[in-house]
């Protein structure tokens, strides 16, 4: 069918880094930079920040970078 002409950003925050790889590539967009920040109250690998607001339109495909915990020291 013909492409959408907008997408809606999915809200990534408190997913696991693997479930938001596999939710924005449905989506139509693509993993963008994966940041890391020391942080001992969340999981690792828990999506913390990312760098297109949830449920913003766009009008063509974009990648979206994701700022995700890390217990210890950060690589």
């Amino acid at each position: 069918g013909p492409k959408p002409d907008y997408y809606v950003v999915p809200d990534l925050i408190g997913k696991s880094l693997t479930s938001a790889k596999m939710i924005i590539q449905q989506a139509g967009f693509k993993v963008g930079k994966v940041s890391y920040i020391r942080e001992k109250r969340l999981v690792p690998d828990t999506v913390i920040r990312q760098s297109l607001s949830p449920g913003e339109r766009v009008d063509q495909s974009q990648e979206i970078e994701l700022v995700v915990s890390r217990i210890g020291d950060v690589p």
